[in-house]
């Protein structure tokens, strides 16, 4: 047992829909499960867990966030091999806390600094070895910072010396936030380039409607599946299906069979009604990709009621009420979608194996819920 706690000018923009295919298929828990066992001192992490693959072993790795620290565990084995941490202050200062990162390998490891628009590479010492630099694009916009956490997951993405580095909604753009922001930029890691991307936030509400919207930041998700990268809003039915080079943009219908419509919502005067309002309605949550199996998996949250008396942060933290899965082939047509049980899982906590999709079982609401292991549920895809 171990421990782990938009729119800008386009080349190319193509329509398409979602189609069912003639196989069904549905995500299947099985009684098959990983512990990852913390210490008393560490806190459970449930907000970031990443896998990387280095010579052909693949790990699992997550921060300990009240330490600064970096685990990384080998996948098969459940073997601790790196432990290792940064301080708040120079030397191996990354300003405040440890959040989301990324490991391209054991000798490279990507952690961006929370307070600052830097990047430290570094390696299993936790020595930085490299400062990478984005605090200015070549034609003068100021990015935003890089933080990440698998709520909404998005990563920095590595395609030969270029690290692209994925945008939240840049507030420096005022009321054009909507209209210009970036979906990204890249960083040059050979001469420093900085630029941003061609790809704009899609124009779901405009800047003005937005301010007063729950979803005021319009999160999504982002994975590259090693030809593409692929987009998944929060307040979209859509996925956007996007070359490297984020010049030509392919627009595919994904919706929900439990979400008929997406709306925006104002927030309301209470913070207590904007919170319950938040976890009450219908968004789509992550898209990631299995490459064991060659398909995708879009997360979706149908709108759901909630008491009065509930603990709304709490349940926003773990993923709402309940979930969906929509399973989508290599061509993003739709093979299944398979709804799970209400406060089970944590939606956002996962890991692809060989043999399956790991969900986290680490729901404050299970009865077998315990704060010093973390526990994955194999989910098996299987045709009907």
């Amino acid at each position: 047992m171990i421990r782990i706690s938009t729119w800008g000018l386009l080349s190319c923009i193509f329509f398409s829909t979602g189609c069912k295919s003639e196989h069904k298929y549905v995500l299947q828990p099985v009684n098959e499960y990983k512990e990852y066992v913390i210490d008393a001192e560490s806190e459970l992490s449930t907000s970031n867990l990443y896998t990387f693959e280095d010579h052909g072993k693949e790990y699992l790795t997550f921060p300990v966030h009240n330490k600064r620290a970096i685990l990384i565990y080998d996948l098969s084995s459940g073997k601790l091999v790196h432990n290792f941490f940064f301080n708040v202050a120079s030397p191996r200062g990354i300003g405040t806390e440890l959040y989301g990162y990324y490991a391209k390998d054991l000798g490279h490891i990507y952690v961006p600094d929370f307070m600052q628009k830097v990047i430290y590479e570094t390696d299993t010492t936790g020595v930085f070895k490299k400062t990478i630099n984005f605090s200015t694009t070549d034609d003068g916009l100021k990015p935003m910072r890089a933080y990440y956490n698998n709520l909404h997951n998005v990563q920095l993405t590595f395609i030969d010396n270029k690290l692209y580095i994925p945008q939240q909604m840049n507030a420096n753009l005022g009321s054009s936030c909507v209209e210009k922001s970036p979906i990204g930029i890249t960083v040059d890691t050979v001469n420093g380039d900085v630029r941003k991307l061609p790809m704009n936030f899609p124009s779901l509400i405009t800047s003005k409607e937005l301010r007063n919207c729950i979803e005021g930041s319009l999160p999504y998700s982002e994975t590259f599946d090693g030809k593409r990268f692929i987009y998944s809003f929060s307040m979209d039915e859509n996925l956007y299906v996007v070359s490297p080079d984020h010049h030509k943009i392919q627009k595919i219908k994904a919706k929900s069979s439990d979400i008929p419509e997406i709306k925006f919502r104002k927030i309301p005067s209470d913070f207590s009604k904007t919170l319950k309002m938040t976890c009450e309605m219908a968004t789509y949550g992550n898209i990631i990709y299995d490459k064991y199996r060659q398909v995708y998996y879009r997360f979706a949250y149908p709108e759901s009621k909630l008491a009065d008396d509930e603990d709304f942060l709490k349940i926003l933290n773990s993923g709402k009420k309940e979930f969906s899965i929509i399973i989508l082939d290599k061509n993003f047509n739709i093979l299944g979608e398979t709804k799970f049980p209400p406060f089970t899982y944590l939606p956002h906590i996962f890991f692809i194996c060989k043999d399956g999709l790991y969900l986290s079982v680490n729901h404050f609401k299970r009865k077998d819920f315990c704060d010093w292991k973390l526990r994955f549920q194999k989910i098996e895809l299987i045709k009907q």
